[in-house]
């Protein structure tokens, strides 16, 4: 997978074992490629293609730009969405699709004594698993946990769901410690997702293996 911009003098590949960073030290540039991402995940009419042999990707369908990691949400509605499709599909096997029989007949019941008692000409629209889920709040339990493993867990539940291949991050360096960022990277080399990281500085060591390319103030590339 690679990122092509006008912002870059090559194309910079993005490894799946991993952590990608671009380091763009000119803040007016480093403004301007964040605000393009985030066009292009919004209209898809940024300076800025996702390609992956040769083909470009759509990054509204297999990416994620995050600014505000503590604003990540394995429970939000992409996820929940495709988590509630993949439930109403596995309920077909033999043993719950009898309980799913045995609970729709008397949901049915329920409704209709309700409609008989009624004062009102009530009616009722057919079952729907999916607000059913909904109305319960079935969702994801996600125990309180350092940042780190929340980004972890984010990306795997993401990924698996969702199908989010990339995810990008914008200054993470801001937010994470040495120690959290070989975490990251242990969970990089043996899941199959991609991490960009966006820094505007880098004040650290490097991460075992980092594909690293730099911006520097008079935009020249290292």
């Amino acid at each position: 997978m690679n990122i092509i911009s006008e912002y870059l003098e090559t194309s910079f590949e993005l490894k799946n074992d991993v952590v990608n960073t671009l380091v763009i030290e000119n803040r007016e540039l480093f403004i301007s490629f964040i605000k393009q991402l985030y066009i292009e995940m919004s209209t898809e009419e940024g300076k800025i293609i996702l390609q992956d042999e040769l083909k470009e990707l759509s990054f509204n369908k297999y990416a994620e730009l995050i600014i505000d990691p503590f604003a990540i949400d394995p429970n939000n509605a992409k996820n929940l969405k495709k988590l509630y499709e993949r439930i109403i599909k596995n309920s077909s096997n033999e043993e719950i699709y009898e309980k799913r029989l045995v609970f729709e007949n008397i949901l049915k019941d329920y409704l209709e004594e309700i409609v008989f008692l009624s004062d009102y000409e009530l009616i009722y629209d057919n079952l729907d698993y999916q607000n059913i889920f909904k109305a319960v709040n079935l969702h994801i339990d996600t125990e309180t946990k350092n940042l780190a493993s929340m980004i972890i867990d984010y990306m795997r539940i993401s990924s698996d769901l969702s199908g989010t291949k990339l995810f990008i991050f914008v200054n993470l360096d801001n937010f994470l410690t040495d120690s959290d960022l070989i975490e990251l990277q242990n969970f990089i080399s043996y899941n199959n997702v991609i991490v960009f990281c966006l820094q505007n500085q880098l004040n650290r060591k490097l991460i075992e293996n980092e594909n690293l390319r730099i911006i520097d103030e008079d935009l020249c590339e290292i």
